[in-house]
């Protein structure tokens, strides 16, 4: 690797920033940096922003960074997944922002193709798919329907598209939306956080394009965030609501009500894994009080299991879990 790139263009602004929040992960960290090296455009930077890491992650950042000067380390005190991203962001001077994690990685066309797709549909935002894998093999992947939405055209939400909307690295944002209305991270919540950054981020959009190819590469593990139980469902879930549900306004999906339910219906998983496991009685009310609020909906439609976790979180009929529980297995 050498110090010295070509730009794809004259403008001698940074094209995008990269930023890789980076907390104990020196065992991963080294194949996601070399992605990001392997990009076919290389006019960006690498922000790599250790939160307060106590492994050797900073010191493998810093030795790509010696033989690489696009990579810039950025050190702060712990303070979580939001923090360490907004600390990028406040340190970020490229046109476009791009998050990866530091135990994922990316195909090598990403930048490019999304980045000119952007411009050539003049959107707001790029969103693409992913592939899922386990311990480093592709199981499957979230692909979505190529198209533009304009803000205030109908369109039908279909449930990938929203789920899609639930990570921050299978996206290309534009900077100046983000300084402009002064976006960040919300730093209180552990979970969801990026689907509340991004709902909040398009509620300041014209447009934003979605792409049927897939990009990057979501490696879940052993002790990876996807396996992490976190005690307070109740107002995560509200900020997600609100946040979804004010996007939902805005763009005016054909069906409303069904979109709706959609924002209601991704919670439903969650709830049966974490009910069947929590014996807490107070946990489970703060979960039947979440559903008074959404008595009023229609969940005809939804697949026989979400039905009966709705019901029985709604009513207080706990006995319906166990009962769907043997039933499963």
């Amino acid at each position: 690797m050498n110090n010295k790139h070509s730009t794809q263009n004259d403008d001698s602004r940074i094209a995008c920033s990269i930023i890789m929040p980076c907390y104990n992960v020196e065992v991963h960290i080294g194949k996601a940096i070399e992605s990001v090296l392997q990009q076919s455009l290389t006019n960006f930077e690498l922000l790599v922003v250790i939160d307060g890491s106590p492994d050797n992650s900073q010191k493998i950042a810093e030795e790509y960074a010696v033989k690489d000067s696009r990579i810039k380390i950025l050190s702060k005190e712990n303070g979580g997944v939001s923090s360490a991203r907004n600390f990028g962001l406040k340190n970020a001077s490229g046109k476009y922002i791009y998050f990866i994690d530091p135990d994922d990685w990316i195909e090598s066309d990403l930048l490019e193709k999304n980045i000119a797709l952007l411009e050539s549909e003049q959107s707001d935002l790029v969103v693409f798919g992913i592939f899922n894998t386990y311990d480093g093999v592709v199981k499957s992947k979230l692909e979505l329907k190529s198209q533009t939405i304009v803000n205030g055209q109908s369109f039908e939400l279909l449930r990938d598209e929203l789920k899609a909307f639930g990570y921050s690295w299978n996206k290309i944002y534009k900077k100046e939306i983000i300084d402009k209305n002064n976006l960040r991270f919300n730093e209180a919540l552990p979970l969801w956080e990026d689907c509340v950054f991004n709902f909040s981020y398009l509620k300041n959009t014209s447009s934003y394009t979605l792409s049927s190819s897939c990009y990057y590469y979501y490696n879940i593990y052993e002790g990876s965030a996807s396996h992490k139980s976190y005690p307070d469902y109740t107002r995560y879930i509200q900020a997600y609501q609100d946040a979804a549900l004010a996007f939902i306004e805005k763009y005016n999906p054909v069906n409303k009500s069904a979109s709706h339910v959609f924002v209601y219906s991704l919670f439903l998983d969650v709830l049966y894994s974490e009910l069947i496991k929590n014996k807490n009685t107070l946990f489970k009310s703060q979960f039947a009080s979440y559903f008074d609020k959404v008595k009023n909906l229609s969940f005809s439609g939804l697949p026989f299991k979400k039905v009966i976790v709705y019901y029985a979180v709604r009513y207080r009929l706990y006995f319906l879990l166990t009962i769907y529980r043997k039933l499963k297995h």
